[in-house]
């Protein structure tokens, strides 16, 4: 005879999975923070490399400042709740990881070039016809590593979705099993005895389930 036991139905085995679940985002939540803080500094010095050789700042790069601040901020906020919050939570964490992993995606995208060019090719694309200074070589380094730490994101985002959606559905599945209890289980209405049969000493009333005595008088 061969025993089969599915570790989902043990309690013990939800319970773990659910907390190390939690405890993987809460990892993922905080590597998000450290690699988009570093990106803003990285953008930042960028635009003021531009700014001091009087060129055009790029929509990319004030989007890429934009992104890695707003995502620094949701990874900051959304961290200890993660503890102890349940199913809408995980639901909205999920919708805006999708959503962060669509920016993360398009950054990635359209610094592509940038990011794995070559530093000539960056500076005559960006300082073209100023004269050569140590600090562009600098802002192609932080651009590099700026790209970096783009790809990096977009790989804890998409994992930090899939995590989200799977504390989402465990937690959809602790509700549903709340209402499956049986102080939440609709009682299951009475059945009437019909009025219109006749009985009598010979063909007795059945008797109810509650008090025990006859439905109806013999007749």
């Amino acid at each position: 005879m061969t025993f089969r036991i599915r570790t989902r139905d043990l309690e013990l085995s939800q319970a773990l999975d659910e907390a190390f679940l939690r405890i993987f985002l809460l990892g993922l939540r905080i590597c998000q923070t450290v690699f988009s803080l570093p990106m803003i500094g990285f953008a930042a010095a960028f635009i003021s490399g531009l700014s001091s050789e009087e060129q055009g700042v790029p929509s990319k790069v004030t989007a890429a400042l934009a992104i890695a601040t707003v995502c620094t901020i949701y990874a900051g906020v959304t961290l200890l709740p993660i503890i102890f919050e349940g199913l809408i939570f995980f639901t909205v964490t999920a919708i805006f990881d999708v959503l962060f992993v669509a920016a993360w995606s398009s950054l990635t995208s359209v610094w592509n070039s940038d990011g794995t060019g070559t530093c000539n090719a960056f500076i005559t694309k960006y300082f073209d016809g100023r004269p050569q200074k140590s600090y562009f070589m600098t802002d192609c380094r932080l651009v590099k590593a700026m790209f970096a730490f783009m790809i990096i994101n977009l790989a804890t985002f998409v994992t930090s979705a899939l995590v989200a959606f799977c504390l989402h559905l465990i937690e959809l599945q602790h509700t549903t099993s709340w209402r499956s209890l049986p102080l939440f289980k609709q009682r299951d209405k009475p059945q009437h005895h019909c009025a219109c049969c006749k009985h009598d000493k010979f063909h007795p009333s059945p008797r109810s389930s509650v008090s025990g005595e006859a439905l109806t008088a013999p007749v």
